[in-house]
């Protein structure tokens, strides 16, 4: 899947995002389950043409929530600063692949409350939707118990 920044932004500007929300516990977004869910459902809206993100409230042990999204952008950025997708950073007319990134937000995170890395391109995902669960579980797992460890830490 390509698409243009223009093509980009238009899909966002008039809300043709899927998006899927649900709180879940620290015990939960761990599992393979949950993450292969989240991962089919977002392949399910990439072959529909539809840009996607799916998003776990984490209630935390000790502490705020934590936000653990899968969204589908041109770059690292997250969808929320699509606007960021400006010619300085990238060609509007020529078609970027699109990608799924991994994001996590929270206080305790890091120092900026936000944390963004690649996890695949959206054909892969729509090719296998979970051959990439793994990654995505050691990714979540990781993170989520830095935020622990620097609450602990506080």
């Amino acid at each position: 899947m390509e698409l243009t920044v223009a093509a980009y932004l238009a899909q966002i500007e008039n809300e043709q995002v899927k998006v899927k929300a649900q709180a879940t516990t620290l015990a939960t977004i761990e599992q393979l389950a949950t993450l292969n869910e989240g991962l089919t459902w977002l392949s399910d809206q990439l072959a529909s043409g539809y840009l996607a993100q799916v998003s776990w409230q984490v209630t935390m042990p000790k502490g705020e929530d934590v936000n653990v999204r899968l969204e589908t952008n041109l770059i690292n950025v997250p969808m929320v600063e699509a606007a960021r997708l400006d010619p300085k950073l990238l060609d509007k007319e020529v078609a970027y692949p699109v990608h799924v990134y991994m994001v996590i937000e929270g206080p305790e995170v890091n120092a900026s409350g936000l944390r963004i890395d690649e996890l695949t391109n959206a054909e892969a995902v729509m090719t296998d939707a979970t051959e990439t669960s793994g990654t995505l579980q050691a990714w979540v797992t990781e993170h989520l118990a830095q935020v622990q460890n620097n609450r602990e830490a506080e």
